[in-house]
């Protein structure tokens, strides 16, 4: 849903009863304001819940290379993921292989690291700032595509006058926890409605943005697996 960031600052100052209706902020109120929101969605983008998409880009290996610095003027130029969530190799054939993605821990326990093949297994990821670093295993020996996906961020906002597009339950899911951070640094307390809407509507997104799993196990007695899906509370055949 599109709006402004001045119509989500302005509704949060009213829930706070900063300002009431038809009235806009002064220059120190909307600066602090900016900053309160600005703040707030930098958190979000480190909670996966409150994320509502991932993004995909495409890299290509360098043959006896096994390591990349991730991020903005990076080797491979993204912004810095806060998380990957998933990798794939593309091999000659245009078949995409995933990879396990293991800790930088695990990575480094690997003995013969100079190993080389055209087909690699594993990524390790280092969550190093400003740039992360991933290294994979084998090192490769062929030019391939690699996909890396990864949680979107959300992007900083400037000025009063731009737009924010987010899908719905957002602008709520905003405006009332913009007006808990905005009562929380004026010490003024918000009404229990208020905070109601603040936690519902913060949960409601998060419900949203929830992916279905499966816990998928072996039957001790030898029979067909089953897959355990903890969103619906049912068995189902894997």
């Amino acid at each position: 849903m599109q709006t402004t960031v001045l119509e989500l600052i302005r509704a949060a100052l009213n829930v706070t009863n900063v300002l009431f209706d038809g009235q806009d902020p002064d220059a120190n109120t909307a600066k602090s304001a900016l900053f309160q929101l600005n703040s707030m969605l930098d958190s979000w983008t480190a909670d996966s819940l409150a994320v509502y998409a991932q993004r995909n880009d495409l890299f290509t290996l360098v043959p006896g290379q096994a390591s990349y610095t991730l991020g903005p003027g990076g080797e491979w130029d993204m912004p810095r993921p806060v998380e990957v969530t998933a990798a794939q190799v593309r091999t000659g054939g245009n078949v995409e292989y995933p990879l396990q993605i293991v800790s930088n821990d695990e990575y480094n326990s690997i003995r013969v690291k100079g190993l080389q093949s055209s087909l690699q297994r594993e990524m390790g990821i280092q969550y190093s700032y400003p740039l992360a670093i991933v290294s994979f295993y084998p090192a490769p020996s062929a030019a391939n595509p690699v996909r890396i996906t990864s949680r979107i961020h959300f992007a900083s906002l400037s000025n009063m006058t731009e737009i924010v597009d987010l899908p719905p339950g957002y602008q709520e899911a905003i405006v009332y926890n913009l007006a808990h951070r905005i009562a929380t640094g004026m010490n003024k307390p918000l009404s229990p409605a208020a905070q109601e809407m603040q936690v519902s509507s913060f949960a409601r997104i998060k419900s949203n943005n929830t992916v279905d799993t499966q816990l998928t196990c072996g039957d001790v007695l030898g029979r067909s697996s089953g897959a355990w899906n903890p969103q619906t509370g049912y068995w189902a055949r894997a």
